[in-house]
């Protein structure tokens, strides 16, 4: 079943959409391709009055299933985990949570 590695910024972090596209993304995107994703999008988030978002932007990752994408988190080593922890700083003044979703469901309109 097709899964989503989900990347969410909480409000407040500021993210700066230049680098998190350009350089981010663009330096993580080859890895995650290797590991099986199928595409990605990054998300702007808007609140829905009477309804507030925790997030203020979220990447989603779509991979084949949920297994591919902990592969690929358990195959990340501690210079990777580094270099990522280093690059938030230059993008993010916050903590992403990151998460997966499993599809229950899909259909197009």
């Amino acid at each position: 079943m097709p899964a989503t590695l989900v990347i969410g910024y909480p409000k407040g972090s500021n993210v700066n959409m230049d680098y998190y596209l350009n350089k981010h993304m663009a330096g993580v995107t080859p890895g995650f391709k290797a590991s099986g994703m199928t595409s990605f999008r990054v998300v702007k988030v808007q609140d829905l009055p009477g309804s507030e978002s925790p997030f203020e932007v979220m990447t989603l990752c779509e991979f084949p299933d949920a297994g591919q994408i902990m592969k690929m988190l358990a195959g990340t080593t501690e210079e990777q985990k580094k270099a990522l922890a280093e690059d938030l700083t230059r993008y993010s003044e916050k903590q992403a949570t990151i998460w997966i979703s499993e599809d229950a469901s899909s259909a197009t309109a």
